[in-house]
C-alpha cells in the first residue's frame, strides 16, 4: 500500500533549508580561516615585539655602559690634567742649572788661587753670577730666578798645585786644598772634585755626568767647559741635531776653543772674570841669580849626555856645560867636565871652567846595605839616576819577553808574593845587565802614588826623567813634570870655587830615607 505523495512545496522547503545550512558552514569555515590568519598575524605581531623589546634593552644597556665609561675617562681625564699640571709646575720649580767642566782646561786666575780660601770662595761667587746671568739671557721668556746653580769642576789636585807651585802661584802645593775646599763650602751645589792623576779620568767623569743628567727634563741648561780636548767631540756631536736638546747646551770657552766644537752649533760663552784665557807658562819667568866666583863660568847651557862607564858600569856627564836651575842663591849655570853615577863607591869631581882646572876627589862611604829612597826638598819622591844599558843585554831581554813578560818584582826585588799564582815569568833570574835594561822599562810606567810613594820595593817611576823638557802629550808623568828634581841634577854635577852660603844650601836639597825611618842628608852623591 502506497503512501500519499508529496506536494511539490514540501519538497523545495526541504531543498532551500538544505542550501542555507551549506551557506552557514561555509561562512563559517571562512571565519575560522580568517582567525587562524588572525592568530597567525598577532602570534609574529607579539613575537617582533618580543624581539624589538630585547633589543632596545640591549641598546639602553649599552648606551648605559657608554655613558658610565664615558664619564669614568672624563673624570680620570681631569684626573691627569691636574696631576700633569702638579708635575710640570714641580719640574719648572724644581729646575737646575749644570755647569759640567774639565779643570785641565779651565784654570781660575792667578790671584784667585793667591788668596787662598778667600779666593775660593770669591772664584765660587763670580762664578755663580756669571752663570746665572747668562741663563737669564737664554731663556728671556722665563723665570729663571729660581732655578738652582750646579757645579763641578773634574781636576788633578796634585799637579795642579804643583804646577802652580812651580810658577809662584803658591808657595808650598799643600795651598791648593783650601782653595778647593772653600769654592765647595762656598755654594751647596758647588763642587771641586779631585781625581787623582791620568786624564782619562777626568774625561771618563766628565762624559758619564752629561750622560746622566742632559736627559734629566728638570736640567734646564747645561754649560760644558771642555773645549780644550778635541776628545769630547764625539760625546757632543749627537745631540746638535736633536732640537730639544741643542738648545739647552752652551760651550765654555777658557782656553781657545777648538774648531771642531764650534761646528757644533752650541752657544759659546765666556767667564774672563773667572778663569785664565790663556794656559799655564811651562815654567816661571824669572832672573836667577849668579853665585859669587861663579859668574866667570856662564857657558851656552846644553843637556848633559851621558855614556858607559865600563869599569864601573855608572853615567858620566860630557864635558858640554849643562845647566842647573837651583832654589834662591843657587849657581846659575855650571860647566862639569864628567861626573860619576856610582853605587856607593867613590864620586870623582871634575873640573869647573876653562881656566886653570881644579881637581877635588871627595872619597864617600859605601853605601849600606839598607834599603832607602831619595827625597827632594819637599818630601817628594824622586828617582835615582840609571846606568846606561848594553844593547846586547837589551836584546836578550826583548828576546825572553817576546813570548811572555817577566816579573818586575821577581827579577829586581828577589821576591814575589803572587808566587806561582803570578802571571809573569820568574824563571831564571836575569843577569845584572839584564836587570839594569828591565829597570829601566819598569820606570817608564808612573806609579800611582808618585812623589807620595813611600815602597821601598816600587820598580815604578815617580818622576820624569824629561821633567819640564818632555813634550811628549801622552807622558805618563805629565802631571810631575814639575816636581823638584833640581837637587838631583846638583848630585850628579861638579861644584867647584862655591860660597859657603851656597855650599850649605846644597847639603839640604836631597836626602836618603831608610826603612827603619831615618833620614840623611846627601852630599855629592846619589846612589842607592
Amino acid at each position: 500500500m502506497s503512501g500519499p505523495p508529496m506536494s511539490s512545496g514540501h519538497v523545495n522547503g526541504h531543498t532551500d533549508t538544505q542550501s542555507f545550512l551549506g551557506g552557514l558552514e561555509s561562512q563559517l569555515e571562512g571565519f575560522r580561516r580568517s582567525e587562524a590568519e588572525r592568530d597567525a598575524l598577532v602570534q609574529e605581531v607579539i613575537h617582533k615585539y618580543a624581539e624589538l623589546q630585547q633589543q632596545y634593552h640591549n641598546k639602553s644597556e649599552d648606551y648605559e655602559n657608554e655613558l658610565a665609561s664615558r664619564r669614568m675617562w672624563q673624570a680620570q681625564a681631569r684626573n691627569f690634567e691636574r696631576s700633569l699640571q702638579t708635575t710640570n709646575m714641580g719640574l719648572e720649580a724644581n729646575g737646575f742649572v749644570l755647569a759640567l767642566i774639565d779643570g785641565d782646561g779651565a784654570i781660575f786666575h792667578d790671584y784667585l788661587y793667591k788668596a787662598g780660601m778667600d779666593g775660593g770662595a770669591d772664584a765660587a761667587q763670580k762664578l755663580y753670577t756669571q752663570i746665572r746671568t747668562h741663563v737669564a739671557e737664554c731663556y728671556p721668556d722665563r723665570n729663571t730666578s729660581g732655578y738652582d746653580i750646579m757645579v763641578q769642576i773634574f781636576y788633578n789636585m796634585e799637579g795642579l798645585s804643583h804646577k802652580l807651585k812651580s810658577l809662584g802661584v803658591f808657595k808650598n802645593p799643600n795651598e791648593m786644598a783650601p782653595f778647593a775646599r772653600a769654592f765647595s763650602l762656598n755654594k751647596s751645589l758647588f763642587s771641586f772634585i779631585d781625581v787623582g792623576s791620568g786624564k782619562e779620568r777626568a774625561d771618563h767623569k766628565v762624559r758619564e755626568t752629561l750622560r746622566l743628567f742632559l736627559p734629566n727634563m728638570q736640567c734646564k741648561h747645561v754649560i760644558f767647559g771642555g773645549c780644550h780636548d778635541n776628545g769630547y767631540l764625539p760625546t757632543l756631536d749627537p745631540y746638535k741635531r736633536d732640537q730639544n736638546t741643542a738648545p739647552r747646551i752652551s760651550l765654555l770657552e777658557t782656553l781657545p776653543i777648538q774648531p771642531g766644537f764650534t761646528q757644533l752649533g752650541f752657544k759659546v760663552v765666556q767667564f774672563p772674570t773667572v778663569f785664565r784665557s790663556d794656559p799655564l807658562p811651562d815654567r816661571q819667568s824669572f832672573a836667577s841669580p849668579v853665585v859669587q866666583n861663579a859668574a866667570a863660568f856662564q857657558p851656552k847651557p846644553v843637556l848633559p849626555t851621558r855614556t858607559n862607564s865600563a869599569a864601573t858600569g855608572g853615567v858620566s856627564v860630557s864635558p858640554a856645560a849643562t845647566p842647573v836651575l837651583a832654589q834662591a842663591a843657587a849657581v846659575k849655570t855650571v860647566t862639569p867636565q864628567s861626573s860619576s853615577d856610582t853605587t856607593g863607591g867613590a864620586s870623582s869631581w871634575a873640573t869647573v871652567g876653562k881656566g886653570a882646572p881644579k881637581t877635588i876627589n871627595v872619597a864617600t862611604k859605601k853605601a849600606p846595605a839598607r834599603k832607602c829612597i831619595l827625597l827632594n826638598a819637599f818630601d817628594e819622591r824622586i828617582d835615582a839616576v840609571l846606568p846606561r844599558t848594553d844593547q846586547a843585554a837589551a836584546a836578550r831581554l826583548s828576546e825572553r819577553v817576546r813570548n811572555k813578560k817577566v816579573c818586575n818584582n821577581y827579577h829586581l826585588n828577589g821576591k814575589c808574593e803572587a808566587g806561582k799564582y803570578c802571571d809573569y815569568d820568574h824563571g831564571e833570574r836575569l843577569s845584572p845587565g839584564e836587570q839594569l835594561v828591565l829597570k829601566h822599562r819598569a820606570r817608564t810606567r808612573s806609579c800611582p802614588d808618585r812623589g807620595a810613594c813611600r815602597d821601598f820595593d816600587c820598580t815604578n817611576g815617580h818622576v820624569c826623567p824629561y821633567g819640564q823638557e818632555c813634550y811628549n802629550d801622552k807622558c805618563w808623568f805629565e802631571e810631575v813634570h814639575d816636581v823638584d828634581t833640581v837637587s838631583h841634577l846638583h848630585m850628579l854635577l861638579v861644584f867647584s870655587r862655591l860660597s859657603a852660603e851656597t855650599n850649605c844650601l846644597l847639603q839640604k836639597v836631597i836626602s836618603r830615607l831608610f826603612e827603619d825611618g831615618e833620614q840623611e842628608w846627601i852630599r855629592g852623591r846619589i846612589g842607592h
